[in-house]
């Protein structure tokens, strides 16, 4: 697996929700920060090809909206 990192944006300004969409390489992306660790994934649902950034983060799963 290929490991590529993109600076988004200084820590102290991530949001206080804990989420933000963001847009990398012409893909949309949802980072998320969980139990203080950082996650990114492709920020669009399998099965409504929803964006997941409308959704919600409840014990480290993201619900799709």
């Amino acid at each position: 697996m290929s490991e590529t990192w993109h600076s988004v944006m200084e820590v102290a300004a991530f949001p206080q929700e804990g989420k933000l969409a963001t847009k990398l390489g012409g893909w949309y992306v949802l980072i998320a920060q969980v139990d203080g660790e950082y996650r990114a994934v492709n920020d669009r649902c399998t099965h409504q090809a929803a964006l997941l950034s409308e959704g919600r983060i409840r014990r480290g799963a993201i619900m799709c909206p």
